[in-house]
């Protein structure tokens, strides 16, 4: 466009007016043009000590994520040809490649789980009964991703543990109806009579207890919580699942068994006077015979597995396999943005040294961008910084993680560091005690307190508080009178002082497609100090005598 600005000497050009006799002065002439990065920056990444730009791309809704990780990398590999020299294109963390693997374990997983409940069955019931148990499981399985399919429940971690998880219970409706076919074709009833009967003896009592074993789920979906919406897919396919086994066993497990039945004849003794039953029988005789002595054991055995279950370790939400750790970084609050950054730049270059560490990417004065559900971005903070570090097996983050805690608390003692690992559910502190009053000192005092009694704990780390603590500031008090004397306002005296520290912006230079802020400030010498708040220069609208 006609009269934009070719470069930066045109703008050094660009004649200014000035008083009355003084005529044209350039901008050359009283100022310096120069192009340079905006300072001071806002935030700073950098990939394995280099400088770095990161692009984040995310999935459209209801999108798939390993299908948009394939056509990024597609994409990327065309683009490598034409990547200007000194620069290189590396994927800090690929989701699509993760969610594929996790996919490709659990799906392992289910099959395994499938394969070994069907054996099972075989060896326990027969044949005949586990083959069509079996059927009737993988039907039921089957249906459940047709189920999650029309519902929009996607393939996650969530939704395929919540299937393992059901598989136990997905065979139980099977079970008894099949047995009771079975019991009762074996006493001389025809196969159709027999499914019949059993099928109306067994289906509301079946349909209550899978209702019970469903509604067992319901609370933690029902979290109002972060928990709750990430977990809300595990309600939801075990009462897909476990609602269709219900379906399909007093619909499919009787036709089942009437069409592939092996005849038996009919045995007017009862089967269950078999050896195995018999033994369960006199077993449950004396247990009632004895019922002080029966009811003391079980409540002696309640108490040994409560006592136990102390020694199991707890944890709702365990950690991934991901072989990727993260760093946290924060130094007092007010620190300058270039403080945290050599302090980052120090722990980064230490920890790629590390055996074990394929790459380390570190964001200073903000945290990446949010590439996983359960990990929430920091707020951008000069005095913040964060290491993404790479590895090359998640095997080694126990080992690296105690490593490193230990060499942070001792060379960077000076700022608050955590080494963390990223885990199935949602993350952040694992303690936290929340105070609230209207006086600012007495909260600052009582948090100090709180400190001091958590940090007597051996276990405890990276402890600090939300406020940080305090930081002084320069604050500007204006006089009125003598502001209205001099034909100086409020408005004048902000713009003054923006153009002083900050700058202010004088107008836009088109480069290209990028439109670049032109910032006027004075020399550094005129801005790096808080005197010189004193002796910046105010516009004053009033006419001079």
């Amino acid at each position: 466009m006609s009269g934009d600005f070719a470069n930066i000497d045109d703008i050094a050009e660009l004649l200014l007016s000035g008083d009355a006799g003084s005529g044209m002065t350039r901008i050359r002439d009283i100022a310096r043009v120069i192009r340079a990065p905006l300072e001071p920056v806002g935030e700073i990444m950098r990939w394995n000590g280099a400088p770095a730009v990161g692009i984040g791309i995310s999935t459209v809704e209801d999108g798939n994520v390993i299908a948009m990780g394939d056509a990024v990398t597609a994409r990327l590999e065309t683009l490598r040809s034409r990547i200007p020299v000194g620069m290189d294109i590396h994927a800090i963390t690929h989701q699509g490649e993760t969610v594929k693997t996790a996919i490709g374990g659990f799906m392992f997983n289910l099959i395994s789980a499938v394969a070994i409940v069907m054996l099972v069955l075989i060896l326990f019931m027969g044949r005949h009964e586990g083959l069509i148990i079996g059927a009737v499981l993988l039907l039921t399985v089957l249906a459940t991703f047709i189920g999650m399919r029309i519902l929009d429940i996607t393939l996650q971690r969530i939704s395929l543990g919540a299937l393992i998880i059901a598989l136990g219970m997905l065979v139980d409706n099977a079970i008894v109806v099949t047995e009771g076919i079975t019991i009762k074709a074996r006493r001389g009833m025809d196969r159709i009579g027999a499914a019949e009967e059993t099928v109306r003896e067994t289906q509301w009592l079946l349909l209550a207890a899978t209702g019970i074993a469903v509604l067992a789920f319901a609370a933690i979906t029902l979290s109002k919580d972060m928990t709750g919406e990430w977990l809300k897919s595990l309600f939801q396919v075990i009462f897909l699942s476990l609602g269709l086994s219900w379906v399909l066993a007093i619909t499919v497990t009787p036709f089942l068994c009437v069409m592939l039945l092996p005849a038996t004849e009919a045995h007017p003794v009862s089967p269950y006077r078999a050896t195995p039953y018999r033994l369960y029988r006199r077993l449950l005789s004396s247990c009632i015979a004895h019922r002080g002595a029966t009811l003391g054991g079980t409540a002696l055995l309640l108490c040994l597995a409560l006592w136990g279950f102390g020694f199991v370790k707890q944890d709702f939400m365990p950690d991934m396999s991901r072989p990727q750790i993260t760093i946290d970084v924060r130094l007092p609050e007010g620190s300058r943005i270039d403080a945290t950054a050599a302090e980052v730049d120090a722990i980064a270059a230490h920890v790629r040294a590390l055996d074990g560490v394929t790459d380390v990417a570190s964001f200073v004065g903000r945290g990446p961008l949010r590439f996983l559900l359960t990990r929430e971005p920091e707020m951008p903070c000069e005095s913040y910084g964060q290491l993404l570090v790479g590895l090359d097996d998640s095997a080694r983050i126990p080992e690296l993680r105690d490593r490193l805690t230990a060499f942070l608390e001792e060379h960077h003692a000076g700022a608050v560091t955590s080494v963390d690992v990223f885990k199935l559910g949602p993350g952040g502190r694992s303690v936290v005690a929340r105070l609230g009053g209207p006086d600012e000192t007495i909260l600052r005092t009582l948090a100090e307190q709180v400190k001091t009694v958590m940090s007597q704990n051996p276990n405890v780390r990276s402890l600090r508080t939300d406020w940080g603590n305090p930081v002084k500031v320069q604050s500007v008090r204006l006089a009125e009178a003598r502001a209205r004397e001099a034909g100086v306002s409020r408005l004048n005296i902000a713009q003054s002082l923006a153009m002083t520290f900050p700058g202010s912006i004088g107008g836009t230079f088109r480069h290209g497609d990028d439109l670049l802020p032109i910032v006027l400030r004075p020399p550094p010498s005129q801005r790096e100090n808080v005197d010189n708040i004193d002796n910046t220069l105010v516009w004053s609208d009033a006419r001079s005598l």
